[in-house]
């Protein structure tokens, strides 16, 4: 009864999932419906957050948005495949240094035999002739054994470098993995790993943390009055003004779209907010301006939401209240750092 009851909710699940996907004109493609079932079936509340988050902002799921939100939830990634296989060689490649080394014990232990034999002879050899041969015969080992020595080193020289190259490409592929192609910031893969360890480290050491959401304002009216490639433009400079108004320990990301979020170690609500409205300034104060003509664009504004983590809440709980003082700062005129709802006594800064 129980497995007839799982089946029909199954049903349900699937059907509220392609109904939705049809509705947002979603390619109705495995990985995608996997997607969706999970979102109707609550099975992983991270995945359902996003999704909330992305339909409450009307973004388009784009087939790269939505490979993103594959690859992130639930996916092998490119990058861990490839560092998989690096690791493979890695592997292999200590095992030829184990075998080469193993063979030059042997050589060297045979040569020292061959040695250890010659000497006798030579100690006992009274002819001439037949110490001219011994002594011909240790030439020719010890010869060998520097070919062999030559061979050794420039096969243990090959594998260390190859296994020095390939550490090399590790360290590249993971700080690829999590740096926003486009911005050069910490990606929303890297915001989420570094944020549980803030967390810890804040529950830890009984120490404020507090978490920063920016947008920037009216992003799309721009991008398609300019073009993509300007929208990329503000982008990076959103993303290189938030680099200079934060500290060596406080963490700048790309959350997604046109969203940036800090997180900030040590830090209390009041001084979150300080660093909003830094953020906040800096960045209207800059201008765009199109290289191709020179025409001065104008200045860019953003709305920023500041919360402070609750000791114990859960770290969907603390973007949650984040988003929703964003989102408070949208609806209030935006160009404002609004914080969280109980920290009404000193809602906004504006300048």
């Amino acid at each position: 009864m129980a497995y007839h009851e799982n089946s029909e909710l199954a049903a349900d699940y699937a059907k509220a999932a392609l109904a939705k996907m049809a509705a947002l004109d979603v390619v109705p493609q495995p990985q995608n419906f996997e997607i969706w079932y999970c979102y109707y079936a609550g099975t992983n509340p991270e995945l359902k957050q996003t999704l909330d988050v992305i339909l409450r902002k009307k973004e388009k799921f784009t087939e790269v948005l939505n490979n993103e939100l594959y690859d992130r939830f639930f996916g092998l990634s490119h990058e861990a495949a490839e560092i998989q296989k690096a690791s493979d060689r890695i592997q292999s490649a200590v095992t030829r240094v184990l075998e080469y080394l193993g063979d030059s014990n042997s050589d060297v232990s045979s040569y020292g035999e061959a040695l250890e034999t010659m000497s006798g002879k030579i100690e006992n050899e009274t002819d001439m002739g037949a110490l001219r041969k011994t002594v011909a015969s240790i030439l020719a080992e010890t010869k060998r054994m520097a070919v062999k020595s030559r061979k050794l080193e420039g096969q243990l020289k090959s594998a260390t470098d190859e296994i020095v190259e390939l550490h090399e490409h590790i360290q590249y592929i993971r700080q690829e993995a999590t740096t926003d192609a486009l911005t050069g910031l910490p990606n929303r893969k890297h915001f989420d790993d570094q944020l549980k360890i803030s967390i810890q480290q804040a529950q830890d050491g009984k120490e404020a943390l507090c978490l920063v959401m920016a947008d920037i304002d009216h992003f799309k009216k721009f991008n398609d009055n300019y073009g993509h490639l300007l929208g990329d433009q503000v982008l990076w400079l959103v993303a290189n003004t938030l680099i200079e108004c934060v500290k060596g320990r406080d963490i700048p990301a790309r959350f997604g779209g046109e969203e940036f979020v800090v997180i900030l170690p040590r830090t209390n609500i009041h001084g979150a907010k300080k660093v909003g409205h830094e953020i906040r300034t800096r960045v209207a104060s800059k201008k765009v301006i199109r290289k191709a003509t020179g025409e001065d664009l104008g200045a860019i504004t953003l709305s920023l939401g500041v919360a402070q983590y609750h000791p114990g809440e859960t770290i969907e709980s603390l973007i949650q209240r984040a988003d929703n003082a964003l989102y408070r700062a949208k609806n209030q005129g935006r160009n404002q750092v609004v914080a969280e709802a109980s920290y009404d006594s000193d809602v906004a800064m504006q300048g």
